[in-house]
Parts: C-alpha cells; sequence; structure tokens
C-alpha cells in the first residue's frame, strides 16, 4: 500500500493542475484552443476521452518523472509517469518499473498492475505514444477489482 500511496503523490498534483494550450493568431486576436494534446483509451469496454489534458515533470529525491494526464468533464482522469528522458520503445507498465498508471473515477481510484506503454516520440517536451493494460481498484467499492484498458494513446507536451 505503501508504494500506491507514493504514486498518488506524485501522479495526482498533475491532474488536479491540468494545463490548457493556448495560441494567439497573427492577427492578435483573443486567444484561441488549440487542440495539440490528447488522450483517449477503452475503458471496459468503453470509449474514454479526455476534455482536457497537462504534463509536466515532478522531481522527487533527485529522480525526475515526466508525469502525463487526461480529465474528463465527469470527474474521471488517467495519470501515466514515466522517467524523464525515456527513449522510443515499448516498456512493461506496473509497480516498481518506473512506469506506472492510476485511473481516477468518483468513488474509485485504480493503479496498474499490468500493461504496456509505448513511447513513439519524446523529443522537444513533447511525448507521443500508447498504452493498454489492466488496473486494479485499491481505493473504493470493491477493492481488487480488475478493469481492462485498451487502445490507450496520448500526445501531450510537458
Amino acid at each position: 500500500m505503501k508504494n500506491y500511496t507514493l504514486l498518488f503523490f506524485i501522479i495526482l498534483p498533475g491532474i488536479i493542475s491540468l494545463n490548457a494550450c493556448v495560441k494567439k493568431d497573427n492577427n492578435s486576436s483573443p486567444l484561441v484552443t488549440v487542440k495539440t494534446w490528447k488522450m483517449s483509451a477503452t475503458i471496459a469496454g468503453k470509449l474514454w476521452q479526455t476534455d482536457s489534458t497537462g504534463g509536466s515533470i515532478s522531481t522527487d529525491s533527485g529522480v525526475s518523472t515526466i508525469v502525463i494526464d487526461g480529465a474528463t468533464k465527469g470527474d474521471s482522469a488517467i495519470a501515466i509517469g514515466l522517467p524523464d528522458g525515456v527513449q522510443p520503445g515499448t516498456y512493461d507498465l506496473g509497480q516498481g518499473r518506473g512506469f506506472n498508471l492510476a485511473f481516477v473515477v468518483p468513488g474509485a481510484n485504480y493503479v496498474v498492475s499490468t500493461g504496456t506503454l509505448s513511447v513513439s516520440t519524446n523529443s522537444n517536451n513533447l511525448i507521443v505514444g500508447t498504452f493498454n493494460g489492466t488496473v486494479t481498484e485499491i481505493v473504493g467499492t470493491s477493492i481488487g477489482n480488475n478493469v481492462i484498458m485498451t487502445n490507450g494513446v496520448f500526445r501531450i507536451s510537458y
């Protein structure tokens, strides 16, 4: 349980401080949203898409972690933590591996028990990739319940 608590203290601040991407056009008109960040997945067979996304670098005990997150207006969120400087490749998700995933819905928190994360791009503070796996409920009314995530994709600046 101690590892799960540490995961939430590292990843959840990123969920709370979701960023927005804005750009001013050449005519000095008001700021407009540029939809270049995204995160989506199929969770328990249903499409899940973010309304807002963000990315940041968190440092704890000298170890830097890229935290990418997305949230819906319905208060559910996914947060992924991976080592700063990660190179393109496929990695195992899970506690103690340096690659973690948390899923939060009203009344329940889940952490990844098994899965993979593939990074296709990580340059100029833009990270792009995919993820799949099983998350296990650690807080809520059905502790130990597993939920399957498939077709996960992200494209986020940090």
